[in-house]
């Protein structure tokens, strides 16, 4: 087995690794695959004891991060109704913690946050 791996810019390459254990590198031909472009929307906002969207629901959404930015406050967050720290279907995301999903993974159910306690900023962007 071997692999596409990427060397001249345009260009592709095979590489594997033979039976003494030494990588061979040849030519594939073709061209090198385009990275595919998102376009991020920032969805940050503050939040409070009460649950609130962050980010509708979007068909068309491929990546998802959020963060909590606060110092001392956790926030919860939830994609099936509205965000209850420490309920089923809740998650948290202690002081200074992400979640992330890398494209193609990201729920595209909508997304409601809430924080134990105060004000504190959610960093929030989807990428589409």
């Amino acid at each position: 087995q071997g692999m596409l791996v990427g060397g001249v810019p345009g260009a592709c390459y095979y590489a594997k690794v033979d039976s003494n254990g030494a990588i061979q590198v040849t030519e594939a031909g073709g061209a090198a695959p385009t990275p595919a472009l998102v376009t991020i929307t920032d969805r940050s906002k503050s939040l409070s004891t009460a649950s609130s969207t962050v980010a509708a629901a979007n068909a068309s959404r491929t990546t998802l991060t959020l963060q909590n930015l606060d110092a001392s406050i956790n926030e919860c967050y939830s994609f099936t109704s509205a965000a209850v720290c420490g309920a089923a279907g809740t998650y948290t995301l202690a002081p200074g913690q992400v979640a992330f999903w890398p494209a193609g993974s990201a729920p595209r159910l909508a997304v409601t946050a809430i924080s134990a306690s105060g004000t504190p900023v959610i960093s929030a962007y989807e990428g589409q």
